[in-house]
């Protein structure tokens, strides 16, 4: 298999200051050192894998690919699809329903038509 080709599809490299500071600037806080190397190894062109509980910032690093596109004078579009919002009410309802407490609320996404 032949070698992968640095930054594959960014004008420019982005150093891991750059990005933390332009994290900074434009979200009001710092990465997690984790975060931006994530990050970064994605932009040389390498597979990654994250494993981390929820809530601790693992769609940031999405964020922080969109901000070194910007930074790097790429033109274009950056998307990102997540499945948020469906996890946060699954969370929410098994949250509920370990209290042993009534369901009151459930997504419509969730609903079954059986």
């Amino acid at each position: 298999m032949p070698l992968r080709k640095s930054w594959p599809r960014l004008k420019k490299k982005v150093k891991e200051e750059e990005l933390r500071e332009a994290t900074k600037q434009r979200f009001g806080y710092y990465p997690h050192e984790w975060q931006a190397r994530a990050a970064l190894k994605v932009l040389e062109g390498n597979d990654g894998m994250v494993i981390a509980g929820t809530g601790k910032g693992k769609t940031v690093i999405f964020a922080l690919l969109g901000l070194a596109a910007e930074l790097s004078g790429t033109d274009g579009h950056y998307i990102v699809v997540s499945p948020l919002k469906a996890l946060e009410g699954d969370q929410v309802c098994y949250e509920i329903l370990q209290q042993n407490a009534r369901l009151v609320y459930q997504p419509t996404e969730h609903r079954s038509n059986a």
